[in-house]
C-alpha cells in the first residue's frame, strides 16, 4: 500500500512538475508583437487652463508624459491648430501628426491612417475609426472620465471630461 502511494505521489508531483515547466515556457516566436502606443489622450492639463504655451507647450507636455511611461522614444505632437497670425501661416492638427496607424497603449488600432482617422470618404467615415470610450485611453492605460459616465462617478481633479469646451482635454 505504502509503494502504490509512494507511486501516486511522484506521478502527481511529475504531473505538477510538468504543468509548471509548460506554463513559464516562453510564446511561440510567430506570436504578433504589441505595437507600441502612438496615440494617447492626456492623463493631466498642463495646470495653465487654456494656456498651453502654443504648439511647442502642448507639444513638451506630451513628450512629457508619454516619456513617464516610458513611451519617450519618439516624438510626440499635440492634436492642436493653430490660425494664422500675421507672416505665420495656419498649422492644421491632421497635418502634425504622421501618417499612421495610430495604436492606443494597450496596442488597439485606433486609426490605420489620416483618411481613416478623420473619414474622408463617404465609405470611410461609414466605416469609421476606433476612437472610442474605450479605446481613447490615457497613457497610463486609463478611461478618460466624460459625458454619460455614472452621474455618481467622481471626477478626479486634473481628469477632464474627453467632450469638454476647455482645452485641457488635448489629445495627444
Amino acid at each position: 500500500m505504502t509503494r502504490a502511494f509512494s507511486l501516486i505521489a511522484v506521478f502527481g508531483f511529475f504531473l505538477i512538475g510538468c504543468y509548471l515547466a509548460l506554463a513559464q515556457q516562453t510564446p511561440p516566436q510567430n506570436a504578433a508583437p504589441q505595437h507600441p502606443m502612438t496615440f494617447f489622450v492626456t492623463s493631466t492639463p498642463i495646470g495653465q487652463g487654456g494656456n498651453l504655451g502654443g504648439l511647442a507647450g502642448a507639444d513638451a507636455h506630451c513628450q512629457a508624459l508619454a516619456a513617464a511611461v516610458g513611451a519617450g522614444n519618439h516624438t510626440w505632437h499635440a492634436y492642436l491648430s493653430i490660425q494664422a497670425q500675421g507672416e505665420s501661416p495656419a498649422i492644421n492638427a491632421r497635418d502634425r501628426i504622421g501618417q499612421g496607424p495610430w495604436y492606443n497603449v494597450k496596442g488597439e488600432m485606433i486609426a490605420r491612417d489620416l483618411a481613416t482617422l478623420h473619414g474622408d470618404t463617404l465609405e470611410q467615415a461609414r466605416l469609421g475609426n476606433n476612437v472610442n470610450k474605450l479605446t481613447s485611453l490615457t497613457e497610463k492605460g486609463e478611461i478618460v472620465p466624460g459625458l454619460n459616465d455614472n452621474p455618481i462617478l467622481k471626477i478626479e481633479p486634473g481628469h477632464m471630461p474627453l467632450n469638454t469646451p476647455t482645452p485641457t482635454g488635448t489629445k495627444c
